[in-house]
């Protein structure tokens, strides 16, 4: 059984380099600016080394204007566009216009460019929310599967907090807060699902090979329990920490092997 690694936020060619050299899948990069990625030189390198090194490439754009995604996608020529807005909202209104607008946002990248690969993340609550937020929680990841496979070809899992965008490092996406999402609900989601479903929401290198040898997902990503820290314990942003990268590679590596070893009996 393989387990396909995913490691976000790489934005340089010699950070895209150094995860393919550590086994590394599929290696994440985030476009923050719709306005300026055109003359981001380095994000263009960083994307063309991990292709060069026979890698997949995984993209998110944190604006969600069409027009925009497609000037990207054509200049930075990714595998995979990676969608991670919160999908989550009070207003019942406001989360239906804009489960309705994704969709249909995702319908048009897969009219305009079939052979464009599309992930969905979906938003699974923190694994220290009470038990009424988690069975809301259930219910909307069930609702989330049943509306966007059709638009996707992978789902991811990610953490979000009941409390809404205050708690989110990114306002209105979710990913990068290093706190564990509920397996649980993460399994339901893979045991349902009819497109491949990356586990993410806190794995670490400590955590990802009893999170993989229990649900069985597609595909382990990691970002912020992958990342440097400072002198303080504080993680940093866009910078991986090369013994922990490869610490989850081999983690993963193990789960496979047992699998494999399982299955030849």
């Amino acid at each position: 059984m393989k387990i396909v690694s995913q490691i976000y936020e790489i934005q340089t060619p010699e950070e895209a380099l150094l995860m393919a050299e550590s086994g590394v899948d599929n290696i994440g990069s985030v476009v923050t600016d719709k306005n300026s990625f055109l003359k981001d030189k380095e994000l263009k390198a960083a994307v063309d080394t991990v292709k060069k090194n026979k890698k997949t490439s995984s993209v998110i754009p944190l604006f969600s204007d069409f027009d925009k995604i497609m000037q990207l996608a054509d200049y930075l020529e990714p595998d995979i566009l990676h969608f991670c807005e919160s999908l989550v909202f009070e207003d019942e209104y406001q989360e239906k216009k804009a489960w309705e607008n994704f969709y249909e946002l995702q319908h048009k990248i897969k009219t305009r460019n079939s052979g464009l690969k599309i992930m969905r993340s979906i938003p699974v609550i923190s694994d220290q929310a009470d038990i009424k937020d988690k069975e809301i929680s259930k219910e909307k990841v069930v609702l989330l599967n049943n509306i966007f496979y059709e638009v996707s070809d992978f789902f991811l899992t990610d953490t979000f907090f009941p409390a809404g965008e205050d708690k989110q490092p990114v306002p209105g996406f979710i990913g990068i807060t290093g706190k564990t999402c509920d397996f649980d609900i993460a399994g339901l989601l893979i045991k349902i699902s009819k497109i491949p479903v990356i586990l993410a929401g806190g794995l670490s290198p400590e955590n990802v090979y009893d999170a993989v040898t229990s649900l069985k997902p597609y595909g382990a990503d990691s970002c912020t329990n992958t990342n440097a820290v400072d002198e303080n314990g504080i993680n940093i942003r866009f910078r991986k920490d090369k013994n922990k990268v490869a610490k989850f590679i081999k983690e993963i590596k193990r789960a496979e092997q047992d699998f494999k070893n399982l299955n030849s009996y």
